[in-house]
């Protein structure tokens, strides 16, 4: 054999390695492509961020805009969403085929008002009351609220609907007498001069519904398609999050320093809003029952097309 053929056949081995090793980099490039997962930036998703930071190949992004954080999702560039419960069942509404794959806050939400008399929506009647939006799940639990207490929804009251900033520069002006906030906005309220934390919304609705689990108001949600592909992270995820939950509860002061700046917060604002957050995890079946019967506790059941809404482990 010539040696000009010896070093041919030397080169096209050494292409079909450099070839073959090109693949197999790009091909771990794909498989190790980030799961993106988009929070908005609230103390309440801490267990999230937590959850985040201690599985492979996960980027949570805070978010600012939830109509920006809602386009990404819809086109798949954020895997997982976390938003607010009556947003996913909206998007199922329309026809976007999601689920929910866990569901972890189970109190949140207060009355805030310029009077610190004032214990039930019946001391209110004629007044306003701010929302962030219409059809908000915090205006769904108010109005089982209202029409427990025996009073007309939305006939004996005056209804504003503002976004949270706007509501809380009109609590700090006295221009407004009362409003239904989630946290941390809440406690950022409660440092004004004469406004009040007036009704915790889990409290009341353990009390009105006998139960000691509060109800379903944030969730975690993915394009069906995704989840059925990768019900392996989804688990091992939800695993997390439960740990996660657990790490704040045992250590509140670490998991506040280790993850403070994803909050343009001080500490003591994002240590009281945990304080006022109840955790709850469900997932699977138990998460299917748990928002099952809020909302047939709240008038608005779901029927048998929703079953196609919840992410259910395979058996």
């Amino acid at each position: 054999m010539t040696p000009d053929l010896k070093a041919g056949q030397m080169w096209c081995r050494i292409s079909v390695f450099a070839f073959f090793l090109f693949y197999g980099f790009c091909v771990l490039a794909v498989e190790q492509k980030s799961v993106v997962i988009a929070v908005p930036p609230t103390p309440s998703v801490l267990p999230i961020i937590i959850a985040g930071n201690n599985t492979s190949n996960v980027r949570v992004t805070v978010f600012h805009s939830h109509s920006q954080a809602h386009t990404l999702f819809l086109r798949a560039d954020i895997q997982l969403l976390v938003t607010g419960l009556s947003v996913g069942r909206q998007f199922f509404d329309g026809s976007v085929p999601v689920q929910i794959v866990s569901s972890f806050i189970s109190g949140m939400t207060y009355l805030v008002t310029s009077d610190n008399s004032i214990e039930t929506f019946s001391q209110l009647k004629g007044k306003t009351l701010c929302f962030p939006f219409a059809g908000s799940p915090i205006e769904d639990v108010t109005t089982f609220f209202i029409e427990r207490e025996g009073l007309n929804w939305p006939d004996d009251f005056r209804i504003e609907y503002l976004p949270f900033e706007a509501t809380l520069e009109y609590l700090k002006l006295g221009k407004i007498q009362a409003a239904i906030l989630p946290e941390p906005m809440s406690t950022v309220a409660e440092q004004f001069e004469k406004t009040h934390l007036s009704l915790k919304f889990k409290k009341r609705w353990d009390m009105l519904t006998n139960s000691s689990e509060g109800y379903p108001q944030v969730g975690v949600f993915v394009f069906r398609k995704w989840g059925e592909q990768n019900e392996g992270f989804i688990k091992q995820f939800n695993q997390e999050i439960a740990r996660a939950i657990r790490f704040i509860a045992d250590d509140r002061k670490q998991a506040i320093a280790l993850y403070k700046t994803h909050f343009n917060l001080s500490e003591k604002v994002i240590s009281t809003s945990l304080d006022r957050t109840d955790f709850l995890l469900k997932t699977s079946w138990e998460l299917k029952e748990y928002v099952e019967d809020y909302y047939q506790m709240i008038g608005k059941p779901l029927d048998e097309t929703y079953n196609a809404f919840f992410y259910l482990y395979s058996k």
